[in-house]
């Protein structure tokens, strides 16, 4: 990240949240001292990569609730509005 950053003149805060964001949409995989790969069709394959990707957004939603003042209540109900709207596709 940082010689992209560098390469690129940014800032690699920058660099990094456009890897997250990437991440987010399923479109890179990041593992931890592997690097970051271009995702195959943009689905996790079953398994624990897609569980730890799970929980680590889980964990930044529950902190942004936090940094907004919800509840856990709040939070978790918002998930299940969510996937009441067919999130999933379903």
């Amino acid at each position: 990240m940082r010689q992209l950053a560098a390469d690129l003149g940014l800032a690699v805060g920058t660099v990094a949240r456009a890897y997250r964001e990437l991440e987010l949409a399923g479109l890179v995989l990041a593992r931890r001292g592997g690097g970051i790969r271009v995702a195959d069709g943009g689905r996790v394959e079953p398994g624990a990569e897609r569980i730890r990707l799970l929980d680590e957004q889980a964990a930044a939603y529950l902190a942004f609730a936090e940094r907004v003042g919800a509840t856990q209540e709040e939070a978790l109900a918002a998930v299940g509005r969510a996937a009441g709207r067919g999130v999933f596709g379903t």
